[in-house]
């Protein structure tokens, strides 16, 4: 489904806007950097609107992971072009259609706080214990995450501290 959105050198021009894929976006205020999968550029009535759309695998999701994904893109472009973004758009490959996104306070708001908690486990040196759930068997990380590991964090935690005791005893 990416494979057209995947190349940044294909530029259509199409009235009323020209579409461009792969577009690099970064922000110093969120500490972000990352890439658009399309932006398109409004030539007509609405000369000058920029819309972000984001192309998904699936159906839309319960959380709002891809809302703020999409947002934080939105965040990035307007410090990159000193302009204001009001809404952008999800593409779900199952159901094949666009979903507006309104990007209120509260969604810019939850980026913030987000990228902020991001750079904070950064700092530290610290991963998030993963949360597992039905998604991770589609997830091409789990080998990585391994997140049936963190269901049992806190057994971990005492063995390892038992261990540490009993070796500084001997």
């Amino acid at each position: 489904m990416h494979e057209r959105v995947d190349n940044p050198h294909a530029i259509e021009s199409r009235n009323p806007f020209k579409t461009m894929r792969s577009v690099s976006l970064s922000s110093c205020s969120l500490g972000l950097y990352g890439v658009a999968d399309v932006l398109e550029v409004h030539n007509g009535k609405e000369h000058g609107k920029y819309n972000l759309v984001e192309y998904k695998r699936g159906k839309p999701k319960e959380d709002d992971c891809d809302m703020v994904q999409l947002c934080a893109q939105a965040i990035c472009l307007e410090e990159m072009l000193a302009l204001s973004i009001a809404d952008g758009h999800l593409y779900y490959g199952e159901t094949k259609r666009r979903h507006v996104v309104k990007f209120s306070s509260d969604l810019r708001e939850r980026v913030h706080t987000l990228a902020t908690a991001m750079h904070h486990y950064y700092r530290m040196g610290r991963t998030p214990a993963p949360m597992r759930s039905a998604k991770c068997q589609n997830c091409s990380l789990s080998a990585i995450c391994l997140p049936k590991l963190g269901a049992n964090q806190h057994k971990i935690d005492a063995y390892l501290a038992a261990a540490v005791l009993d070796a500084t005893k001997n």
